[in-house]
């Protein structure tokens, strides 16, 4: 218990140090990937909008998946979770200093080209 009490406090000073763009990329990614198969139930063509490869760029021209595409992991099984959770506590760790230091505006842009690049 203690152990979880710790890891618990620790991150929500990370997550109270966070700026608004952060903790954007922070919520988003997570909810994103576990909504997106929800929503291919509805439009099945769904996953393929944030899914970036060859096919989605050159074939269908969905040009946007370059730089979205840090949006959504696919969720298939324990390990792809923990990956995400992974992700997120990293991204917790490294970049609101990174956001500090460009402002929020540049800091999202920067973000959207490091991806797309």
């Amino acid at each position: 218990k203690e152990i979880a009490r710790a890891m618990g406090s620790a991150l929500r000073s990370m997550w109270g140090d966070c700026p608004a763009v952060s903790r954007l990329f922070c919520a988003g990614y997570p909810i994103a990937s576990a909504a997106i198969p929800v929503a291919a139930h509805l439009v099945p063509q769904a996953p393929a909008l944030f899914l970036c490869c060859l096919f989605t760029v050159l074939r269908k021209g969905y040009v946007w998946t370059l730089f979205i595409s840090w949006l959504y992991r696919p969720i298939s099984h324990v390990l792809s979770l923990m990956a995400v959770l992974v992700e997120v506590y990293l991204a917790l760790a490294y970049l609101p200093e990174r956001e500090k230091d460009l402002g929020s505006c540049r800091f999202l842009v920067w973000a959207m080209l490091v991806v797309g690049v």
